[in-house]
C-alpha cells in the first residue's frame, strides 16, 4: 500500500489485482475482495504507459453497481501521490476480512 501511495510504477497494479482477487499480501496477511479498490488501483495504474488491464478491468466492472464505479471515480479523482516523509508519519488502515477487528499498519518511527 505504501509503494502505490508513492506511485511506484509496478504497486498499483499489483494491489489492484489483490483486491480483484481477495489475496494475501507480502507478509500472509488476507486481503479480502473489494472491488471499488480493485477499480481505483486499476485505474491508476493504467495512466502509466506501462500497464494496459483494460481487459482486466472489463472483467469486474460488470460485478459493481453503478454506486460502486461512482465511489471508484471519485477517489481516483481525489488520489494523489503522497511524498516518502507523509507516509512515515501515516497510519493506513488495511482490509479487513468479514467479521474480523479493524487492522491498521502503524506509522513508521
Amino acid at each position: 500500500m505504501r509503494a502505490a501511495l508513492l506511485n511506484q510504477p509496478q504497486a498499483p497494479e499489483k494491489l489492484s489485482m489483490m483486491f480483484a482477487r481477495g489475496e494475501r499480501d507480502d507478509q500472509g496477511n488476507a486481503v479480502p475482495v473489494d472491488l471499488v479498490q480493485a477499480d481505483v488501483w486499476f485505474r491508476l495504474a493504467a495512466r502509466s504507459p506501462f500497464h494496459d488491464n483494460s481487459q482486466i478491468r472489463a472483467m469486474i466492472q460488470p460485478q459493481m453497481t453503478t454506486d460502486h464505479l461512482n465511489e471508484a471515480k471519485r477517489l481516483v479523482e481525489a488520489w494523489r501521490p503522497r511524498k516518502a516523509e507523509e507516509l512515515k508519519t501515516l497510519e493506513i488502515a488495511l482490509p479487513a476480512m468479514p467479521g474480523a477487528p479493524a487492522r491498521s499498519c502503524p506509522a513508521m518511527p
